[in-house]
């Protein structure tokens, strides 16, 4: 009998053991869904889709992207929110969806509170793209044409009180001209658009429309930055053609989890997507088209974040007190 209970409690132990063992297996376990806040084929896209190989390459995790843009780039954290809280679905924010989004409250119960935003990736200044059919040659060709001709050129934005929407709206009333302003959701819309002969000027990052660039179906007009691109060196900045330090713009890309995400698996994920911002391999992907590689740690994300919200949500109070959006 003494022997039937010892076997008893080996068994016991044995399994109690191997239980414990599957329940502390290392993180992850199975594929990471990742939400990119850009529509697919975006620069958004396939920055998401770089960095989560440079990671997968690194680490040996599978993530699988999904593609929800829109709704000043809210569909995609929105989702994001109401995600289960561990760590297998994680996700982008972009201007749109930390600004735009929260000003204009375009979805019901959209909180950026309902995320633990924990690091970034990249940052990158708008731009003028103009279509080879244009036959726009320069930024100071592109002004001289819309004096001459108001109300005809068009310009893209992603719609009133987007961050696109306020650098049109700045270059119109600095150099008092007028264009044909239309939206498109983001900067792959209007790339489509450029090639179809649809679109005269579309406005995002350089590193967004590096393929109509490189392609020589597009030509930058100005990039609105303080620092020459270290790709597109033709491309003057917005200080270099004299315009103020206050009409510089741009986006970025930060990482974000649902807000209840435990604490150990966002320290693993954060310091792998660490790595992979800093590697050379991101670094030198990034300067191929025209985006900056930054990778900042949580609480300097969420300070970064802070301060462009700070900076902005003024100026669109002021927008839509003069009926202007």
């Amino acid at each position: 009998m003494k022997k039937v209970l010892v076997l008893l409690s080996i068994l016991v132990l044995g399994s109690a053991l191997f239980a414990n063992g599957e329940s502390e297996k290392a993180f992850p376990t199975k594929d990471i869904k990742f939400i990119s806040a850009g529509n697919a084929g975006g620069g958004a896209d396939a920055l998401s889709r770089k960095i989560t190989s440079i990671v997968t390459e690194n680490n040996g995790w599978n993530f699988y992207i999904v593609n929800k843009g829109g709704s000043s780039d809210a569909n995609g954290p929105s989702e994001l929110m109401k995600a289960r809280a561990d760590g297998y679905t994680i996700g982008q924010l972009l201007y749109g969806s930390c600004v735009s989004a929260v000003w204009q409250q375009v979805l019901p119960g959209y909180d950026l509170a309902d995320l633990r935003i924990f690091g970034m990736v990249s940052a990158e200044a708008d731009s003028f793209v103009a279509s080879k059919s244009s036959g726009i040659t320069s930024f100071e060709d592109l002004i001289a044409k819309a004096k001459a001709a108001p109300n005809t050129i068009k310009v893209a934005d992603q719609g009133a009180g987007s961050r696109t929407y306020m650098v049109v709206r700045q270059v119109q009333d600095y150099y008092g001209v007028e264009f044909n302003n239309v939206s498109y959701p983001g900067s792959g819309n209007m790339r489509e658009a450029i090639l179809n002969n649809e679109l005269d000027v579309g406005v995002n990052s350089l590193g967004d429309f590096s393929s109509i660039i490189d392609s020589g179906d597009a030509i930058g007009l100005v990039e609105f930055s303080a620092k020459q691109n270290a790709k597109y060196i033709n491309v003057p900045t917005s200080g270099a053609l004299g315009m103020p330090d206050s009409m510089q713009s741009g986006s970025f890309f930060a990482l974000a989890a649902p807000k209840d995400t435990p604490e150990e698996i966002i320290s693993e994920i954060s310091a792998a997507f660490a790595t992979a911002v800093q590697s050379d391999e991101f670094v030198s992907y990034t300067k191929q088209l025209g985006v900056t590689p930054m990778y900042l740690n949580e609480a300097d994300t969420n300070a970064y974040i802070k301060g462009i919200q700070d900076r902005t949500f003024p100026i669109l109070d002021a927008l839509k007190a003069d009926g202007l959006i």
